[in-house]
C-alpha cells in the first residue's frame, strides 16, 4: 500500500465518500487528513484505509484515496520554500525551466532542477555551456538526467 499509519495527506482532487447509507462527507482540494490504520482486506475483499479528518474517523477504499490525495510533506524538509504551480507534465516543466527560467521539481523530490551556465572549466571533460542541474537534498549540485518515470510523471511543480 502507498500510505502507512501516521502519514499526513492532502486532498488534490475534490471528492465525496459515503459515511453511512444516508450520509456523505465532501472533501475540498487542500484539505488535510491522517492515516489511522491500513486495512489489507475490507468487507468487500479489497484494501482500504482508516482515515481521520475533521474529527471524523472512517474507512475509504485504497484506490479512491490514493487517486485523490498525496503526501503532505513540510516544506522545511525541502531545498525550496514556496510552491508556485503543481500538476505539470514533464514537457510543461521543461518549458518553465528552459524558457521561463523557473525552478522545477517533482512532488516526490526534496531538491529541484535549475539551469546553470558553466564556462572556463578545465580538465577532462571540459565543461562549458548551459546545463540542467539538480540541487540535491544535501545542498550539492549534479547534472540532471531524467528517468522514464520522470518523463511520464504529472506531479511536476514550479517552486522558488
Amino acid at each position: 500500500m502507498k500510505y502507512h499509519k501516521g502519514d499526513q495527506l492532502v486532498v488534490t482532487k475534490e471528492f465525496a465518500t459515503l459515511l453511512t447509507p444516508f450520509q456523505q462527507m465532501r472533501f475540498s482540494e487542500g484539505q488535510g487528513m491522517v492515516i489511522v490504520e491500513t486495512i489489507d482486506r475490507d468487507i468487500n475483499g479489497g484494501s482500504a484505509y482508516l482515515v481521520r479528518c475533521r474529527d471524523v474517523t472512517f474507512v475509504i477504499n485504497k484506490e479512491t484515496l490514493e487517486h485523490v490525495t498525496e503526501f503532505d510533506a513540510p516544506l522545511s524538509d525541502k531545498q525550496y520554500s514556496k510552491i508556485i504551480a503543481t500538476g505539470l507534465t514533464y514537457g510543461q516543466a521543461m518549458e518553465e525551466l528552459l524558457i521561463e527560467g523557473k525552478l522545477v521539481t517533482r512532488k516526490v523530490w526534496d531538491g529541484y532542477w535549475t539551469v546553470q551556465t558553466l564556462g572556463n572549466l578545465t580538465g577532462e571533460p571540459a565543461w562549458h555551456g548551459r546545463f540542467i542541474v539538480a540541487k540535491l537534498k544535501n545542498g550539492g549540485f549534479a547534472v540532471a538526467s531524467p528517468y522514464q518515470e520522470d518523463m511520464f510523471a504529472t506531479d511536476w511543480m514550479v517552486v522558488e
